[in-house]
């Protein structure tokens, strides 16, 4: 498992083999609060490969700038910490440094390599967005102001998804694919809870609070801390079983049809800040990309091609 090493970082690196190389990093939201828990799987697996890893946890906060430049701050504060402290031989001065992150993890990644175009020598993004990979054919509207703004996000974007050596900038061959629906569903609002509440979860410095779904109980909640007193709460179920968008509703569900009573006390009295947002149409699902040609040079991992509804991993 990753360790601190002295430093505001969580550090895996090679027991035996020589460093060839020094990755950072970064988890998706929430997840990437504690990387040393949710991807201690894969921080390992990096380092067995000979890579120094080095995950620097963060808030979510909407000021995705400032972000990027505290996590490449508290990165290269670790690394100076490391050859401080004589552990140099982990982050070697000639070891070339790559950047991985997965979901906003990705975003930051992306961010810094606007701001700071040689502070990887390449970079990993994985699952940087929602889209699939034929409607994420969209953002090629947006590669002539990031042309103009400089940097080298663009050729991370030709490289990775839309560049193909024979024709230039296209979307490719949309691979066909197998789904069945698991009927979940979850509304989303933006909300300041009462100041009785606040003050007690302040108090006990609790950050969220989650009522994960266990069957055969259908529903779920997750109410999370962001930033200037603000939360944000989901409630949800599975097999249709689900709030509707209206407010009243939303605080009768959690409070009346949740398995646990805890989201429901803690709502009540709120202030809903933010119209709704509903996310639904989990599925699990195949896309047949070996019936199809891809860009040469690209590998298709993970759930690009197969995922389950995370409805079987405990989601919600």
């Amino acid at each position: 498992m990753p360790t601190q090493e002295g430093t505001k970082a969580w550090v895996a690196h090679p027991r035996a083999a020589r460093v060839s190389g020094v990755i950072h990093f970064l988890g998706g939201a929430f997840a990437g609060a504690a990387p040393q828990l949710v991807y201690n799987g894969f921080i390992e697996q990096l380092a067995d490969a000979g890579y120094t890893t080095i995950a620097t946890p963060y808030a979510v906060t909407f000021r995705h700038d400032q972000c990027a430049k505290a996590v490449r701050q508290t990165f290269v504060d670790s690394v100076a910490e490391l050859r401080r402290s004589g552990r140099s031989y982990l982050v070697p001065q000639k070891a070339p440094c790559f950047g991985v992150g997965h979901s906003n993890g990705a975003l930051l990644h992306l961010l810094i390599g606007s701001l700071e175009p040689a502070a990887t020598q390449a970079n990993v993004i994985i699952s940087y967005n929602n889209l699939t990979s034929v409607r994420g054919e969209e953002s090629l509207r947006y590669i002539p102001a990031l042309r103009a703004a400089g940097g080298n996000i663009v050729d991370m974007l030709r490289q990775f998804m839309f560049f193909h050596p024979a024709t230039g900038l296209r979307p490719w061959a949309r691979a066909e694919h197998s789904r069945e629906p698991v009927l979940t569903a979850a509304c989303s609002r933006l909300v300041r809870l009462a100041p009785h509440i606040e003050a007690e979860l302040a108090a006990a410095d609790v950050h969220g609070v989650a009522a994960v779904a266990v069957p055969p109980e259908p529903t779920f909640a997750l109410i999370m801390r962001l930033e200037g007193g603000l939360w944000m709460a989901s409630v949800g179920g599975h097999q249709g079983v689900h709030p509707d968008r209206d407010e009243a509703q939303l605080l009768q569900f959690a409070r009346e049809r949740l398995w646990h009573p805890g989201p429901g006390h803690l709502l009540a009295g709120s202030s809903m800040l933010a119209p709704p947002a509903v996310f639904n149409g989990l599925s699990s699902t195949w896309r047949h990309y070996e019936e199809i040609d891809l860009p040469e040079g690209l590998l298709v991992l993970g759930d690009s091609i197969c995922s389950f509804s995370p409805v079987y991993g405990g989601w919600g």
